[in-house]
């Protein structure tokens, strides 16, 4: 009985062993799947981390060529924009060049045409006033007659040296208010002395500038001839610092107070002077001493 017991015994435990023996394996078997889930999640998780970083990628680039091509497509578009402009811009100049050359060709056709016309004129009424003169009869109607040409034959001078742009420098300016200050003070027995600093002909001067500046000198020497009983005229003509420096001085009675009121604008002859200067947006004074300095500064 009792080797039946131990049979039995002996039995069970082999049964028990062999169930454990069944479990571990059972348990293995399990982890062995759990572990290739695990491997199979990784290599999954692994494989959309790589296809992310891909589609984050492909997205970047594209956006990036979106980008470039923008880009592109701005400085194409810029550029024809600047192209146009340049284009537009060099027919502008162009056509202002032209302009500027017909209009320099319009003013030496006149200044021509006034030299031809008027001058051939002046010289037909002074020869007839010489002829007529012969008689010695109305002398004083053939003066006024001859003084009126002459006035007129100077003012047609003065009209085509500012037409003609062949005068558009400084030292034609400098010139030609040289001279008539020389012929207008003779005429006068006036002492007259001329300075100039910095005198070009490379110096460009408009032709309306030239004129303005031209007219307010030959009115200044009006002045000085009628109102100053000078017996002596210094001029000085000089560029500094891209202005027009334009000095007068005489030696004459200086400024009076009724020439002080004509100063301030009761005088057409000198209002018209200080008009002339200020539309050129210069400067112009009058120093009273031991005569009168006028003083001109106008920007070139």
């Amino acid at each position: 009985m009792e080797g039946n017991d131990r049979i039995a015994l002996s039995a069970i435990e082999k049964a028990k062993t062999i169930n454990e023996k069944i479990i571990n394996s059972d348990n293995r078997l399990k982890l062995l799947g759990y572990e290739k889930d695990l491997k199979k999640a990784a290599a999954q998780s692994t494989i959309d981390h790589h296809l992310n970083v891909i589609n984050k990628q492909k997205n970047e680039l594209l956006f990036g060529a979106i980008i470039l091509l923008l880009l592109i497509f701005g400085i194409i578009t810029f550029s024809l924009l600047i192209l146009k402009n340049r284009k537009a811009e060099k027919q502008k100049q162009k056509h202002l060049l032209d302009l500027q050359y017909v209009q320099m060709e319009e003013r030496g056709r006149i200044a021509q045409e006034m030299h031809d016309d008027l001058g051939s004129t002046l010289t037909t009424i002074s020869m007839g006033v010489n002829l007529v003169r012969a008689d010695h009869e109305n002398e004083r109607a053939l003066m006024m007659i001859e003084d009126s040409a002459a006035e007129l034959h100077q003012l047609m001078n003065e009209i085509v040296w500012s037409l003609n742009q062949r005068n558009d420098n400084l030292q034609s300016l400098s010139s030609y208010i040289r001279h008539f200050f020389s012929k207008f003070y003779a005429h006068l027995n006036i002492e007259f002395e001329w300075t100039e600093e910095h005198i070009s002909d490379t110096i460009t001067v408009d032709g309306f500038k030239r004129r303005a500046i031209y007219l307010a000198a030959k009115e200044l020497a009006n002045n000085i001839a009628k109102h100053a009983q000078a017996t002596k005229v210094v001029v000085n003509f000089k560029y500094e610092d891209g202005s027009i420096l334009f000095t007068i001085k005489d030696n004459g009675l200086g400024m009076s107070q009724e020439a002080s009121k004509v100063m301030a604008g009761h005088g057409n002859g000198i209002l018209n002077i200080k008009n002339t200067i200020h539309a050129l947006n210069g400067i112009i004074d009058w120093v009273s001493g031991e005569g009168t300095t006028v003083n001109i500064s106008v920007p070139n």
